[in-house]
């Protein structure tokens, strides 16, 4: 997410069941999501106006998407957490919206315990909630609720949920903030770092800071400058991974976690000696998914570099490569960020713009070859708003009404309907604009029917606008407010009813819909990437050089014809996705080993569903007629073959000319059809 860069009892057995049973039966499609807001944004859906939903999910559908991701803030969701107290109109939401979702055949996914909010009057609101459940267990049974709560509602049409790194990683600037030990051994205490640095770090942290302990009370965090922060990172992970995780496992069905999948520098001073991996957190024992993000910044210097699609691609692979080596579980991108015009992010590699259409639709395959499953980070561009109720579909929560002001249900709308001389108004927070340094001015726009004047104020200046009788759209634009404001609606003729107010300094553009849901430049590229996907995702039994079918599985180059037969040189790692109809995977092909000059010949390795089943070593010219047995539990489902094989060779490193492929083994055919 961009900020940051953001009462049924269900037993523990019984979630297992649900996961277990998900694992066993047959394999889903591969998921093609958009994280859903509405004409919101993920900080205000939930009380923004839901009559579009039908209409916007048969959009979706026709866009080429099978899921969407629904973000749950735990602040909206249980305003209260001692006691525990409920937002039933939030929870009637979320259900209509997972049963909607259903009926149109998409799936359903929630990230579960986001930290943003605008729910007015919310006990321990955002950073202080997520702080305490990070710190203690006292907010435990309150967050335990909140999930079991969740579980309940969505039961029947949800597909799953996961939590986030991203909703607890202010945790690391925190515990980086202590200018003197004092400080940072109180903070240490009261975040629970020193209990845990007391099991878990490494007996020369302790006995450095033994005396000090003895002294303040506490370990003290370490300096940011120095190695010993790897700790913070340690517990960050064990945290996350061993305490949240398991507790949400308990309590809501098939859960995964958002891993933070960057690695992070460790200093000493000034210097970087290494880079810390949060791999151990990469293995999720509660769903078949590990949830991660990507965007062509990582792995890049982000110095502003334009970098041609295919560096931007091969990076992607690279990536995926390296978190597949540290879990079983498969990857699903629950943001797909392959444009992102936040302002924290103005330095970061970008694809050139020239190249972008042709980047989208030939993500296809390395989406196929490394994930199950990939989300835009919404389908929409979407503006900001930082109004809370802003269609008054919750009534007049959040705001204040003066005399004779009322609410006006209007199917499918809700009108605020002020008599001349009334006021509607609402308090603004400074920092409820999470963009707020991104832009001088806000832009404030409305529906109004009248006819009447209206004026606004907004942080200190009033401006005016002529009604009209009949509903129109009115845009205003005022200075930024550095400190808390308050925005209001005043009738100054006539009754005046007001609806749709959003108030915004920044929209996040995807490039794919407006905000109203008109198309824009990339999606078109959206749907071929989803067509493709479609393509390489079906159960094929049978992939053939002849009818190019074999192009399908990465690693395989341009089929060929010598007048014979139809071949395709591969290598030197193939990935086949592939349909098992038969106990066994049938490779043909050829090994041409005189071509390679290895005196111990050359060995083709084959693996299913990442688990090497057999090897054979070629020492001549011959063909190659591999016989691959699949084990019961994968008959009958999509599995994954690879090929590898110890032999090499570039063509142009040998002869004259511009062939740069990587060229290994020759394939004719790979098949799980039986022998008839």
């Amino acid at each position: 997410m961009h900020i940051l860069k953001i009462n049924s009892l269900f037993f523990l057995p019984a979630i297992f069941f649900i996961f277990s049973a998900t694992t066993l039966a047959e394999e889903k499609n591969y998921i093609k999501a958009v994280t859903y807001f509405g004409s919101a944004w993920p900080i205000n859906y939930w009380n923004s106006q839901h009559k579009n939903t039908e209409s916007d999910f048969s959009e979706i559908k026709a866009d080429g998407f099978n899921a969407v991701i629904l973000v749950v803030p735990w602040g909206e969701f249980q305003p209260q957490v001692k006691p525990a107290a409920f937002n039933q109109i939030a929870f009637d939401r979320l259900g209509d919206v997972c049963r909607a979702a259903k009926a149109h055949g998409l799936q359903f996914y929630m990230r579960v315990s986001y930290l943003w909010d605008m729910y007015p009057g919310a006990q321990q609101p955002h950073l202080e909630r997520t702080k305490a459940l990070f710190s203690h267990d006292k907010l435990m049974p309150a967050w335990k609720q909140y999930l079991q709560r969740l579980n309940a509602t969505t039961q029947g049409c949800a597909d799953g949920a996961f939590i986030s790194w991203e909703d607890f990683w202010h945790m690391i600037p925190l515990a980086a903030s202590p200018k003197t030990l004092k400080e940072s051994a109180f903070l240490s205490a009261q975040t629970g770092f020193d209990a845990w640095a007391k099991k878990h770090a490494e007996p020369h942290f302790r006995s450095k800071h033994a005396a000090t302990r003895k002294r303040l009370g506490a370990f003290p965090f370490p300096a940011r400058n120095s190695p010993d922060f790897r700790l913070v990172f340690q517990w960050f992970d064990d945290i996350l991974a061993n305490r949240l995780l398991p507790a949400a496992a308990e309590n809501i069905s098939n859960i995964s976690m958002e891993v933070r999948v960057d690695d992070d520098p460790i200093y000493d001073g000034k210097r970087i000696v290494e880079w810390y991996s949060h791999k151990k957190t990469y293995k999720i024992p509660s769903s078949p998914f590990v949830m991660t993000y990507w965007a062509p910044a990582m792995g890049a210097q982000n110095k502003g570099e334009v970098e041609p699609a295919k560096k931007v691609q091969d990076r992607f692979s690279f990536m995926q490569k390296k978190i597949k080596k540290e879990t079983s579980n498969k990857i699903f991108i629950d943001q797909f960020l392959f444009s992102d015009n936040t302002p924290s992010a103005a330095k970061n590699a970008t694809v050139d713009p020239k190249e972008m259409s042709a980047f989208i639709q030939n993500m296809a395959k390395p989406l196929v070859e490394h994930t199950s499953g990939y989300a835009l980070w919404g389908a929409r561009n979407y503006e900001a708003s930082i109004v809370f109720n802003g269609a008054f579909s919750l009534d007049t929560l959040g705001w204040i009404f003066s005399n004779r002001t009322s609410i006006t249900p209007a199917d499918p709308d809700f009108l605020a309907k002020l008599p001349q001389g009334s006021t509607i108004s609402q308090a603004i927070p400074v920092a409820q604009d999470h963009f707020r340094a991104a832009s001088e001015t806000v832009t404030l726009r409305f529906l109004a029917q009248g006819p009447g004047i209206v004026a606004v104020t907004y942080a200190g200046t009033t401006k005016t606008e002529q009604v009209s009788a009949g509903s129109q759209a009115i845009q205003m634009v005022f200075p930024r407010s550095h400190s808390d404001a308050t925005l209001s609606f005043t009738s100054q003729s006539g009754t005046v009813q007001l609806t749709d107010i959003y108030l915004f300094s920044y929209t996040q553009q995807f490039g794919v819909r407006d905000p109203s849901g008109n198309p824009l430049a990339h999606l078109a590229d959206i749907r071929t990437l989803n067509q493709s996907i479609d393509t390489l995702t079906a159960k094929p039994t049978r992939l053939l050089a002849g009818d190019q079918t074999l192009q399908r599985a990465s690693g395989v180059f341009a089929s060929e014809n010598d007048n014979t037969k139809w071949f395709a040189w591969a290598g030197p790692e193939v990935h086949a996705r592939i349909f098992t109809e038969a106990p066994h995977i049938t490779v043909q092909g050829f090994m041409k080993t005189s071509v390679f000059k290895h005196s111990k010949g050359c060995n083709l390795e084959a693996y299913v569903n990442g688990k090497k089943i057999l090897s054979k070593k070629y020492i001549s010219d011959e063909p190659i007629d591999l016989k691959v047995p699949v084990t019961p539990p994968y008959v009958g489902t999509l599995v994954d073959l690879k090929l590898t094989s110890s032999c090499k060779m570039t063509p142009t490193k040998r002869l004259k000319g511009k062939d740069a492929r990587t060229l290994s083994f020759i394939l004719n055919e790979i098949s799980t059809q039986p022998t008839k």
